[in-house]
This record gives C-alpha cells, structure tokens and sequence, in this order.
C-alpha cells in the first residue's frame, strides 16, 4: 500500500515540476520579449523632440 501512495505522490510532484519549469520558461520568454521593445521605445523617446508639459494642455491652451 505505501509503495501505491509513493508512487501516486511521485507522479504528482513530478507533473508539479513540469509546470513550474513551463512557467518559468514562458516568464523568461516574456521578459525578454519586452526587454528591445522598452529599449526601443526609450530610444524613441530620446529621439523625438517635444516637452512633455505640452502633453497636459488642450490645443487651445485650457488644461484638461
């Protein structure tokens, strides 16, 4: 009998491991995914000129 629950607990936590590896995986795969579009999207911020005050005021000078 305690050979069948080892067994079953075995299986189990093997299966466990399986999808805490996948996780991690796709985690990884995720962050270094956003990593060159971040960089990319400050490099655009530092390309492009403009002031960031202007972003907070309507067309005709009215704050939102």
């Amino acid at each position: 009998m305690r050979v069948i629950i080892s067994l079953g607990l075995l299986f189990g936590l093997t299966g466990c491991a399986v999808i805490g590896a996948t996780s991690a995986v796709v985690s990884t795969t995720a962050k270094v995914i956003t990593l060159p579009v971040k960089a990319a999207g400050a490099a655009v911020d530092a390309i492009t000129p403009g002031d960031d005050a202007d972003d907070e005021t309507s067309e005709d000078g009215d704050d939102k």
